[in-house]
Protein backbone atom coordinates (compact mmCIF):
# COMPACT_ATOMS: atom_id res chain seq x y z
CA UNK A 1 0.00 0.00 0.00
CA UNK A 2 1.24 3.74 -1.02
CA UNK A 3 1.27 5.89 1.62
CA UNK A 4 0.68 9.25 1.04
CA UNK A 5 3.86 12.20 2.42
CA UNK A 6 1.96 14.93 1.30
CA UNK A 7 2.23 17.88 3.22
CA UNK A 8 -0.39 19.75 1.81
CA UNK A 9 -3.89 19.03 -0.10
CA UNK A 10 -3.70 19.07 -3.73
CA UNK A 11 -6.00 20.32 -6.04
CA UNK A 12 -6.49 18.97 -9.38
CA UNK A 13 -6.01 21.34 -12.19
CA UNK A 14 -5.55 21.67 -15.98
CA UNK A 15 -3.67 24.95 -17.17
CA UNK A 16 -0.51 25.33 -19.26
CA UNK A 17 2.77 26.04 -18.10
CA UNK A 18 6.13 26.83 -19.83
CA UNK A 19 9.31 26.19 -17.95
CA UNK A 20 13.26 25.67 -18.26
CA UNK A 21 16.06 24.28 -16.41
CA UNK A 22 18.28 27.50 -14.90
CA UNK A 23 21.22 28.08 -15.97
CA UNK A 24 24.55 30.45 -16.49
CA UNK A 25 24.54 30.26 -20.24
CA UNK A 26 20.65 31.93 -21.47
CA UNK A 27 21.75 31.56 -25.18
CA UNK A 28 21.34 27.62 -24.33
CA UNK A 29 18.38 27.82 -22.61
CA UNK A 30 15.81 25.38 -23.59
CA UNK A 31 11.86 26.15 -22.95
CA UNK A 32 9.31 23.29 -22.21
CA UNK A 33 5.73 23.36 -22.33
CA UNK A 34 3.67 20.82 -20.40
CA UNK A 35 0.40 20.46 -18.32
CA UNK A 36 0.04 21.25 -14.65
CA UNK A 37 -2.17 18.34 -13.31
CA UNK A 38 -2.72 19.86 -9.51
CA UNK A 39 -1.20 21.77 -7.06
CA UNK A 40 -0.57 22.34 -3.22
CA UNK A 41 0.76 25.44 -1.21
CA UNK A 42 3.79 23.31 -1.79
CA UNK A 43 4.36 22.90 -5.19
CA UNK A 44 3.00 21.23 -8.11
CA UNK A 45 2.91 18.25 -10.80
CA UNK A 46 3.96 19.11 -14.46
CA UNK A 47 2.77 16.32 -17.48
CA UNK A 48 5.50 16.93 -20.28
CA UNK A 49 6.78 14.98 -22.43
CA UNK A 50 10.49 16.74 -21.47
CA UNK A 51 10.47 16.01 -17.60
CA UNK A 52 13.69 17.40 -16.41
CA UNK A 53 16.20 15.78 -14.01
CA UNK A 54 15.47 15.08 -9.98
CA UNK A 55 17.25 18.11 -8.23
CA UNK A 56 17.33 20.68 -11.12
CA UNK A 57 16.58 23.72 -10.38
CA UNK A 58 13.22 25.49 -12.54
CA UNK A 59 11.98 28.31 -13.52
CA UNK A 60 8.27 28.00 -14.31
CA UNK A 61 5.71 30.97 -15.97
CA UNK A 62 1.85 30.12 -15.26
CA UNK A 63 -0.87 31.81 -16.53
CA UNK A 64 -3.07 32.78 -14.13
CA UNK A 65 -6.53 34.93 -14.07
CA UNK A 66 -5.95 38.25 -11.47
CA UNK A 67 -8.76 40.53 -10.26
CA UNK A 68 -6.02 43.34 -10.43
CA UNK A 69 -4.54 42.34 -13.97
CA UNK A 70 -6.83 40.09 -16.10
CA UNK A 71 -4.66 37.56 -17.74
CA UNK A 72 -1.14 37.64 -15.73
CA UNK A 73 1.90 35.54 -15.93
CA UNK A 74 3.76 34.33 -12.73
CA UNK A 75 6.94 33.40 -12.59
CA UNK A 76 7.78 30.91 -10.25
CA UNK A 77 11.45 29.18 -9.44
CA UNK A 78 11.16 25.52 -8.16
CA UNK A 79 13.12 22.09 -7.71
CA UNK A 80 12.19 18.95 -9.30
CA UNK A 81 11.70 16.53 -6.38
CA UNK A 82 10.24 13.42 -8.68
CA UNK A 83 10.07 12.51 -12.15
CA UNK A 84 8.19 9.56 -13.32
CA UNK A 85 5.21 7.99 -14.72
CA UNK A 86 2.10 9.71 -13.85
CA UNK A 87 -1.63 8.70 -15.25
CA UNK A 88 0.40 7.34 -17.99
CA UNK A 89 2.38 9.85 -18.95
CA UNK A 90 5.95 11.74 -18.11
CA UNK A 91 5.53 14.10 -15.01
CA UNK A 92 7.31 15.93 -12.40
CA UNK A 93 6.70 16.99 -9.14
CA UNK A 94 8.37 20.90 -8.29
CA UNK A 95 8.46 21.65 -4.95
CA UNK A 96 7.91 26.34 -4.92
CA UNK A 97 11.11 27.95 -4.09
CA UNK A 98 10.28 31.51 -5.01
CA UNK A 99 7.79 33.60 -6.65
CA UNK A 100 8.96 36.32 -8.76
CA UNK A 101 7.61 39.83 -9.50
CA UNK A 102 4.49 41.94 -8.80
CA UNK A 103 2.29 38.95 -9.71
CA UNK A 104 2.83 36.91 -6.40
CA UNK A 105 0.03 38.68 -4.53
CA UNK A 106 -2.33 37.76 -7.75
CA UNK A 107 -0.68 33.78 -7.47
CA UNK A 108 -1.53 33.75 -3.96
CA UNK A 109 -5.28 35.01 -4.49
CA UNK A 110 -5.65 32.34 -7.74
CA UNK A 111 -4.41 29.53 -5.11
CA UNK A 112 -6.69 30.63 -2.81
CA UNK A 113 -9.90 31.24 -4.99
CA UNK A 114 -9.15 27.40 -6.86
CA UNK A 115 -9.16 26.25 -3.13
CA UNK A 116 -11.99 28.11 -1.98
CA UNK A 117 -13.90 26.91 -5.62
CA UNK A 118 -12.88 22.99 -5.04
CA UNK A 119 -15.20 23.67 -1.93
CA UNK A 120 -12.05 22.67 0.29
CA UNK A 121 -11.61 25.51 2.70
Amino acid sequence: MHEDKRKHPHIAINTFVRFWAESDDPMFTRHYKGVVKNYSEGGLCILTDHPLFKGCLITMELPIQSERHGLAIVELRGRVRWVRQFEGRRGMGVEFLEFSGSTNRDFAAWMTNLHFDDGLT
